[in-house]
Formats: C-alpha cells, sequence, structure tokens
C-alpha cells in the first residue's frame, strides 16, 4: 500500500514538473474550382426511366456534367447564378507533419440532373448546395517528379432550390435541406513545377433526399416525385495561395532545459525545386562532398538522394564533408541539396564536389527555405570525357 502511495506521489510531482515549451505546425490556405458530375437523381421508386401510355413516351433522367448549364438564367438572382458551372472554395489546411494534414473551410456550388424525353426537349435542372467539409489527407512521394495525395473526410450541406424557376411540367419549390456527405479523392502535383497547384479527382456520397421536385408530364394530377441526394464526381484544380506557421505550446519536463526550434525539414515537401542541372558519371558508386564556398557564416544543409534522407544535417565549413552514394544504373538519380538555414549572410551558397572515379567536378549552387537545389546524375558506363 505504501509503495502504491509512493509511486502516485512522484506521478503527481512530475505531472506539476510540467512547464510549457512550443513548436511549430505549418497551415496553408488554398482556393480551389470543381466542375461536377452530378449522380445521385432517380424519380420517385428509385428508377432513371419511367413511360407511360400516352403520347409523351419514355422518360430519362441523366446524371448532369455541370459545364451543361449555359447561360446565366435571366429567372436568377447574380448570386444564384454564382457557380452553376463550378464549385467554388476556400480551404486552410494544417500540417501535423510531413504526411498527413487535416483541412477545412467553405464551399458554394450547384447539383442537379437532366430530364430526356422521347417527345419533347430535355430539361437541366439544378438547386444551389452550400458544404462545410472537414477532411484528412495523406501526403507521399511517387518518384523523383510528383507527390501524391489522398484525401478522405465527411461534410455538412444545405441544399435549396430556387422556387420561381417553374417549367411548365415541372414543378420546383424551395425545400431547404441540411444533410451529410462522405467523400474520398485523390490529387497529385509536379514537384519541379514553380505553380503551387494540384489536380484531382473526388467522390462525394449522399444519403437522403434533399429536393421537393415534381415531373408532371407523366402524371397531370399528382406529378411523379424526382429525388436527389447530392452524390456527385469532381475534378479539383487547387491553388495554394498562402502559408504560415502556428505556435504551438507542449509540456515538458521541468528539468529539462533546451531551445526550441522549428524542424526544418517539416516544409521541405512544401519547397519548391529549381531546374535540375543535369550530369552524367561513368560509375556507380561515387562520392558527394559539400562545402562552404565563400565566407563560413553557419550554412547547414540537408542532403536527399532519390527521395531518401542522405544526410540529415551537414554543417558547411572550408572542409569537403563526403558520402560515399550508390546511383542507380538506369534512370535518374535526383539528388536535391535543402537549406536547413540561411547563415548569418543569405541565401545559403556552397560547393557540392562529385568524384566519379578519377575525375572530380565542382559545382556553385545555391539554396534558401523555399527553394532548393537539384542535381540529376545519369549513368553511362561508356561516357567519354574530353
Amino acid at each position: 500500500m505504501a509503495r502504491n502511495i509512493a509511486i502516485i506521489c512522484l506521478l503527481l510531482a512530475a505531472y506539476s514538473g510540467l512547464q510549457a515549451q512550443h513548436r511549430l505546425l505549418p497551415y496553408r490556405f488554398y482556393f480551389s474550382m470543381s466542375p461536377t458530375v452530378s449522380t445521385g437523381a432517380t424519380f420517385e421508386g428509385g428508377g432513371t426511366v419511367a413511360a407511360t401510355p400516352n403520347i409523351t413516351g419514355t422518360h430519362y433522367l441523366y446524371p448532369l456534367f455541370s459545364f451543361l448549364w449555359g447561360r446565366p438564367n435571366p429567372q436568377y438572382t447574380p448570386l444564384q447564378n454564382f457557380a452553376r458551372k463550378f464549385n467554388y472554395s476556400l480551404f486552410f489546411e494544417l500540417s501535423l507533419n510531413r504526411q498527413h494534414s487535416v483541412s477545412t473551410g467553405f464551399e458554394i456550388g450547384a447539383r442537379g440532373y437532366r430530364i430526356h424525353s422521347d417527345q419533347s426537349d430535355d430539361f437541366i435542372v439544378m438547386y444551389r448546395n452550400l458544404n462545410i467539409p472537414l477532411f484528412y489527407t495523406y501526403t507521399s512521394r511517387m518518384g523523383n517528379y510528383w507527390k501524391w495525395r489522398v484525401n478522405a473526410g465527411g461534410a455538412i450541406n444545405r441544399a435549396t432550390s430556387v422556387p420561381k424557376l417553374t417549367f411548365e411540367v415541372i414543378e420546383i419549390k424551395k425545400h431547404p435541406v441540411v444533410y451529410p456527405t462522405l467523400f474520398v479523392g485523390t490529387e497529385i502535383a509536379y514537384l519541379h513545377s514553380k505553380g503551387p497547384f494540384t489536380y484531382g479527382v473526388e467522390y462525394h456520397q449522399g444519403f437522403t433526399n434533399v429536393i421537393d421536385h415534381r415531373y408532371y408530364a407523366l402524371d397531370y394530377v399528382k406529378g411523379l416525385k424526382i429525388l436527389s441526394n447530392g452524390s456527385h464526381f469532381r475534378l479539383n484544380i487547387k491553388w495554394f495561395f498562402a502559408s504560415g506557421t502556428f505556435k504551438v505550446k507542449e509540456r515538458k519536463p521541468k528539468e529539462v532545459e533546451y531551445k526550441v526550434t522549428p524542424d526544418p525539414l517539416g516544409s521541405i515537401i512544401y519547397r519548391t525545386k529549381k531546374p535540375p542541372v543535369q550530369k552524367k558519371v561513368q560509375n556507380t558508386k561515387i562520392h558527394l562532398c559539400v562545402r562552404d564556398d565563400q565566407t563560413i557564416d553557419g550554412d547547414s544543409v540537408t542532403l536527399e538522394l532519390n527521395g531518401l534522407i542522405l544526410a540529415r544535417t551537414v554543417s558547411l565549413d572550408k572542409n569537403e564533408r563526403c558520402y560515399e552514394v550508390e546511383l542507380n544504373a538506369t534512370g535518374t538519380n535526383e539528388l536535391v541539396i535543402h537549406a536547413l538555414n540561411l547563415g548569418r549572410i543569405p541565401p545559403n551558397t556552397y560547393e557540392v564536389i562529385y568524384y566519379d572515379g578519377e575525375y572530380r567536378e565542382v559545382l556553385n549552387l545555391k539554396s534558401d527555405m523555399t527553394n532548393s537545389s537539384v542535381i540529376n546524375f545519369e549513368v553511362d558506363p561508356n561516357l567519354k570525357r574530353d
């Protein structure tokens, strides 16, 4: 009993001795523009085809590509006409580390359906949709050139039809509805591009009817109800236009004292790669060396080879810091040099020296906290040098 009490007292003392420390979490804002294909519309009863013995023939409900909603409808206000061809979104993304992040934001767009009849013109009907999503993103590398992101999450939506848009055969009521959707998607970005864009596709699944529309071409008295649950596919074009960091408090043991500095490696996935320097070598095994080429001012770098960290922290001075590396015999071997700081005299300038057998070459490069230098090595056993 006394032993248990002593253990509890020690735990309480350790907890009371904790004090706050900080770390930095990167965040980004981005704008998204997305054409959609609405897929969740059916006639009452679940079918997409209906027919009657009268002269109107067979009627079909088709998915609607948002591009097909043509010129602005004069019966709509400018706000109601807005976002008829694209969904427009503004998102906030918080990075938990290099691979994991969470996002939320706000979206305005539209969903709809197309009615085709054997005996009459087609009708295109759409309804306004507001959306607040919350989703998780996993980021990884695809080789030396691409970044791949997978998104999964849910959203709270509000659907509203425009009641004054009433065709002779379609009765549309406003019927505002709040409803949930779940979605999953993927996107890619080209690592060497300076444009902060990603391109992807998503599928959103709804579960309940969100409209009150009736189609009288099949039943002139009661009308046939049309249902839609907001399900759709979309193509996403995202533009990342602003970024920063949050200072987050953590707790550490009181007796541990150290200076808390952000890990520069956490921002590597957001850095732009400069156009690569192309070099051919004869051997698959070479030596890579780096050193400061100007005033020694405390510069340090990280070396990344083919997507893997070759050397995490390399302090630069007049001495060569060398590493023996094994290159892939085929394809491109990408060496990326990331700046960990800018020293006292920015930017971070350095020499990269590589030894290919007896051959030695020196390359003068520089990196900063947003741009990283790249050298592409290609192995050519038949390489002839002057």
